[in-house]
């Protein structure tokens, strides 16, 4: 090929003089070869020349270039110029290629919700302004929804207000997030999830929940969980409103009515003169009348001032009492005087407290007023004489001890409270099985073989060891205890913590070896010795004869150095990692644990809808707070690029369009943490720019040539290609329109793609064709522009357990076929 031309020798084109050069260079076309790839029409536009002298600049340029025929081995030595990107699983590699390819375009396309929604009468929990609510997701989506765009079988919409729901982050953290977009679409069944301790669920089978099993914490799809399987739930959910809108005594007296008040008369009854003296003492001081008081009946007559007061409360009943919103918007002060009132009205004071209430929304609303204090709670049904009243009992003694303190307004005698015992009906703590099985596999990697057995002591030693407790109960047998408290975890995290800080003295130690500290090391580290023999390469007899007799000064080097090996790989590890993490959150983090009793699956006439949340993914929401969950393969991509090429990288840059809001920095800094990088540098060769419409997303293609030579930018990741191309032209009628702007601006990758040697990877959005009536009929957006365009098309799609399903659907080399990965949050993986 020859030697490309200077910029400034653009004049020499046959119709370019200085003035049409300048044009052309600023517009980005400073080179013969961008111009040898262009169009008449893109040169007419930019530079303002005629199409007839614009092809012949685009012909010269060509001929300059000698961009004519060649032959096939030629092309064959270029290629190999070609990288690949790996997946992170060998199975996907495989499917494509050797990985995603530069001077390609490959585009992934799936379900844009996955069905990854919940009934529209669940609750969630959200912020509007600075302004808790507890709203169902249909109530939310009405309020707050504009136009609605058809997405994928469903209909998706931007919210008119900022919204704000509460959602659990990677570290395990409670932290409020913007709702970026709301989703709704129509299923006809449902999975009804109920749990021991009385908390129900209605979502599709796709929608994950966090979950504790042997594996660890993982977002698990209601459709694989069964019961007797653990989902997470809030400890404590910390709201921090703006200034309280009532008093504390004002929001005694609203839980004192929400308990004892009827609206025909509208009054409040009680019997406990302690109660009605606080009671009229407030009218008085609050309304500025003497109440009247029936004695004999306990009865508190209000006042038409009180009932302004009451607004919508003073004309509800038993079965639609609720929790006020000035109370639920409220300052922790406010919510626990609320909570003292209605306890003095419906409480009952015992080792094992209960509220009462007819009124279902209510009982949902104080679950959630008693998880803003850390108190969790268990609900029950029962039926007295053709009515449902809803119980929520505090069975847990920590619970019972949070909820004295919180009910300081509270008239009642409390005593019984302090000294509460566990239910036996409800499961509290953090559930013993999966521990077990995360403290068995990590003392497996920290304890070894006859090393191993004496790990908590000789015979002894072990009767006056802290850790007794700890080995027996949870390693030696099976867990004699339901659950475990965090601070059995915290046992483990300081044992296991002193284990790893031996393996980290002894690794410094060797680093000068003596028979002494190799016979030393040999006491505390966990390898077996047949282990050590394979490293060295010796038999067992002969390392038992360097005990006896000492080392020689090779084989002290050696079985240093294999020492040291064994101590940085087992240290290394990402399964003893990810369980130590585990471990850390089950005792930091205030989690508490719903044992599922039963699920079902039936059948459902309606909307189901789904929040998309920003840099979470989560929301806390359902009858009682649950966290509730919404992979994405270019995270992975844009992790595995910044690896060097012998670990199936590029060591290079990353521009990611974010066109959906779905772009998570901590996702991609988990996946980074998970391959042993820094974080924090592959973050900073990252950049991303949020396209607000197609014409902003096509302007963002055309001017990042600079960005990319600046930064070895390697591949380009747009999420997703056709979201706003299929927004911003609606209808038959702008197909033609939008399919020519969406040609350009693949053409516009692929030439970036070409020219810099780098990978495009796109996602691309899929709507059910109407006229496949059997089979699949996910069908992609874009047409045959877009099909035609991409160099390899993958189909993505769920599977069972959790797995993930890609089909190679079109590549020019590669036959069709399928694999298996999984999503772990680790990242890709076979």
């Amino acid at each position: 090929m020859a030697k490309d031309k200077k910029m400034n020798d653009l004049e020499d084109l046959p119709g370019v003089g200085p003035t049409t050069a300048e044009k052309l260079k600023a517009s980005g076309y400073d080179s013969f070869e961008k111009i040898a790839t262009s169009s008449p029409h893109e040169l007419e536009e930019v530079a303002g020349i005629a199409v007839e002298t614009a092809k012949k600049v685009i012909a010269a340029a060509r001929d300059a270039l000698e961009m004519g025929y060649e032959s096939a081995d030629q092309i064959l030595e270029r290629r190999k110029s070609i990288g690949r990107i790996t997946t992170g699983s060998k199975e996907l590699d495989a499917l494509i290629g050797g990985g995603v390819e530069t001077q390609a375009i490959t585009e992934a396309f799936g379900k844009y919700s996955s069905g990854k929604c919940v009934a529209g009468d669940t609750p969630i929990l959200f912020m509007n302004d600075s302004t808790p609510h507890l709203e169902t997701l249909e109530t939310v989506y009405e309020r707050y929804k504009t136009t609605e765009i058809p997405k994928d079988g469903g209909f998706a919409t931007i919210p008119n207000h900022e919204l704000r729901v509460f959602a659990i982050n990677s570290n395990g953290d409670i932290k409020t997030e913007k709702v970026t977009a709301l989703y709704r679409e129509k299923v006809s069944s449902i999975l009804e999830i109920n749990t021991r301790r009385g908390t129900g669920l209605r979502l599709t089978k796709q929608h994950p929940l966090l979950t504790l099993s042997s594996e660890g914490l993982q977002w698990k799809s209601a459709g694989m969980l069964s019961p007797g399987d653990y989902i997470a739930a809030p400890g404590r959910i910390h709201v921090e409103p703006a200034e309280s809108r009532i008093t504390p005594d004002d929001a005694y007296f609203l839980g004192l009515f929400v308990a004892e008040g009827t609206r025909n008369p509208l009054s409040i009854t009680n019997y406990d003169e302690r109660i009605n003296g606080r009671l009229h003492s407030y009218l008085r001081k609050r309304f500025s009348f003497e109440p009247t008081f029936n004695k004999e009946k306990g009865l508190t007559l209000l006042r038409k001032e009180v009932e302004e007061f009451l607004g919508p409360l003073a004309n509800s009943n038993s079965g639609t009492k609720f929790v006020p919103e000035q109370v639920f918007a409220g300052s922790d002060e406010v919510v626990r005087a609320f909570l003292s009132g209605y306890f003095d009205g419906d409480g009952f004071a015992s080792n094992c407290p209960e509220l009462c209430t007819k009124s279902e929304r209510l009982t949902t609303q104080l679950a959630y007023l008693l998880s803003r204090i850390g108190v969790s709670c268990s609900l029950t049904r029962k039926r007295v004489k053709g009515s449902i009243f809803y119980r929520i009992f505090i069975t847990s003694p920590e619970d019972c001890a949070r909820l004295k303190e919180a009910l300081a307004y509270s008239i009642k005698d409390l005593s019984k409270l302090a000294d509460a015992p566990a239910n036996s009906r409800t499961e509290h703590g953090i559930p013993s099985k999966p521990l077990r099985a995360i403290l068995k596999r990590i003392h497996s990697k920290l304890s070894g073989t006859h090393r191993r057995n004496n790990a908590f002591g000789k015979a002894g030693a072990i009767r006056g060891s802290k850790y007794l407790s700890l080995y027996w109960n949870y390693l030696a047998r099976n867990p004699i205890t339901f659950t475990a408290s965090p601070s059995t975890v915290r046992l483990a995290i300081e044992f296991y913590g002193e284990k790893i800080a031996a393996m980290r003295k002894h690794y410094d130690l060797l680093s000068q070896p003596t028979n002494e500290r190799i016979c030393g090391a040999l006491q505390e580290l966990p390898f077996k010795t047949t282990d050590i023999c394979a490293a060295l390469g010796i038999k067992k007899s002969t390392f038992t004869n360097y005990l006896a007799r000492g080392f020689t000064p090779e084989a002290l080097s050696a079985t240093a150095n294999a020492l040291r090996n064994m101590i940085q790989q087992t240290l290394s590890d990402e399964t003893l990692i990810k369980d130590l993490k585990t471990l850390q959150l089950l005792a930091e983090k205030p989690i508490a644990w719903e044992a599922i009793k039963s699920i079902q699956e039936v059948p459902y006439d309606g909307f189901v809808y789904d929040a998309c949340v920003e840099n979470s993914h989560s929301f806390i929401g359902g009858t009682r707070p649950i966290y509730m969950h919404n992979t994405q393969l270019g995270f992975q991509l844009a992790v595995n690029v910044q690896k060097p090429v012998e670990q199936g990288g590029l060591d290079g840059g990353v521009i990611f369009i974010d066109t959906e809001s779905t772009f998570r920095p901590e996702r991609v800094k988990q996946i980074a943490e998970a391959a042993g990088m820094d974080a924090d540098a592959v973050l900073k060769r990252i950049h991303v720019a949020k396209a607000v419409n197609s014409d902003h997303q096509m302007i963002l293609v055309d001017k990042m040539e600079e960005l990319i030579k600046q930064n070895n930018v390697k591949l380009i990741i747009v999420d997703s290609l056709t979201s706003h191309f299929r927004a911003d032209y609606v209808g038959r009628g702008a197909l033609g329109e939008r399919q020519q702007k969406l040609n350009k601006h693949i053409h516009t990758l692929q030439k970036l793609a070409d020219t810099y040697n780098l990978a495009v990877y796109v996602t691309n959005q899929v709507m059910d064709n109407p006229g496949i009536l059997f089979g699949d009929p996910t069908t992609p957006i874009g047409g045959h522009v877009l099909a035609h365009a991409a160099t390899y098309r993958i189909y993505l799609r769920k599977g069972k357990e959790e797995k993930r399903v890609a089909r190679l659907v079109d590549s020019p080399s590669m036959p069709e076929g399928e694999c298996v990965f999984r999503v772990t949050p680790e990242g890709i993986r076979d």
